[in-house]
Parts: structure tokens; C-alpha cells; sequence
């Protein structure tokens, strides 16, 4: 499935209700599909998921973004956590302990 513009209001509805700005949720978006590498991933779920934590990261770190104080001065996001964990799993795979 390709992740559109409803996905991330529907995974993130504080963009949907703050910034209601379509043009920038959409090139932040197509932003992020352009950077996850969907061969990378076991299936197109984690990917998703990447594209969507991506776009919220990058719509964090925007200036209508950083106006939601969704990240910190050093730069990091609500979102990075989340965003780190897919990609992990999708470079080393899920570990059972």
C-alpha cells in the first residue's frame, strides 16, 4: 500500500488538526517516500510505517512543525524513536531474547 496524505492524517492527527496545511504535508511526505528504499524492508507494512514516521519527523522539524514544539532544540523528534525502531528491524531483522 502507498501511504497518502490521509494515512498520515489518520496516524497523526496533531498535523490534521494544527496545521491543516495539505501542500506541506504532502511534500513532506513525497519527501520521505523519496528516502525510504522499499527493497529494504521484509514488507511493504514496515515501510510504510517508515514513510509515515518519516513524514512526521520531517513535519516536526518544519517551521509550522517546531511552532508544535514537537522537537527539541537539539534537533530530535517525538516521532525518531518509532522511526529508529522500523528501520533497525528492517536492517537486522526482529530478535527474540
Amino acid at each position: 500500500m502507498a501511504v497518502v496524505l490521509a494515512d498520515i492524517y489518520a496516524s497523526f492527527p496533531e498535523f490534521a488538526l494544527s496545521l491543516n496545511i495539505d501542500a506541506l504535508v504532502t511534500a513532506k511526505l513525497t519527501e520521505a517516500k523519496a528516502q525510504v528504499d522499499y527493497s529494504l524492508f521484509e514488507n511493504t507494512v514496515n515501510a510504510d510505517t517508515a514513510v509515515k514516521y518519516l513524514t512526521a519527523r520531517l513535519l516536526a522539524l518544519s517551521p509550522a512543525g517546531l511552532n508544535m514544539k514537537l522537537s527539541g532544540r537539539d534537533g530530535a523528534t517525538i516521532y525518531d524513536a518509532t522511526y529508529m525502531r522500523v528501520l533497525r528491524a528492517a536492517a537486522f531483522g526482529y530478535r527474540v531474547p
